[in-house]
C-alpha cells in the first residue's frame, strides 16, 4: 500500500459500495511508502510500489493510457452522502480581515478548473 495523507501510519480506508445493496466497509491498512504528494504517490503506484488510493482526476491521464488500472471497480471512496472529497484552500488571515485578492483570484480560477473539467459534483 502507498500511503497518502498527512500523518503517516495505519489508516483507515472506507469504502462505500457504487450501487446499493452492501454497507460501507472500513479497511485498516498500512502503507509501505508515505507521501503527502498525490502526485508523487501516483508515480510511486505507477512503479509497481503498490495500491494506491486517491481521487481518480489525480490519476486520469495513468488510467487512460493503462499505467494504472481500478482494482475495485464495484467500490468507492468517495461517500456518495457527502459528494465526493471536499477540496480546501487554506492562507493565513486575521479573523476581521478579508482573504488577500491573491488568495481570491486563486480560489475563483480553482473553482473554474474543477468545474470545467467536471471533477466536482454538485451536493444535493
Amino acid at each position: 500500500m502507498i500511503s497518502l495523507g498527512v500523518q503517516p501510519g495505519p489508516q483507515e480506508w472506507t469504502l462505500h459500495p457504487r450501487r446499493g445493496g452492501a454497507k460501507p466497509r472500513h479497511v485498516a491498512v498500512d502503507g509501505v511508502v508515505h507521501t503527502t504528494s498525490p502526485t508523487l504517490a501516483a508515480q510511486l503506484a505507477c512503479s509497481g510500489l503498490g495500491l494506491l488510493r486517491v481521487v481518480e482526476w489525480v490519476i486520469r491521464d495513468e488510467l487512460r493510457r493503462g499505467d494504472l488500472v481500478e482494482v475495485l471497480p464495484e467500490w468507492s471512496s468517495d461517500d456518495p452522502t457527502d459528494g465526493g472529497v471536499p477540496v480546501y484552500v487554506i492562507y493565513a488571515q486575521t479573523a476581521s480581515a478579508t482573504p488577500p485578492l491573491k488568495s481570491r483570484v486563486f480560489v475563483d480560477l480553482v473553482k473554474d478548473v474543477v468545474l470545467r473539467e467536471g471533477i466536482a459534483r454538485t451536493r444535493r
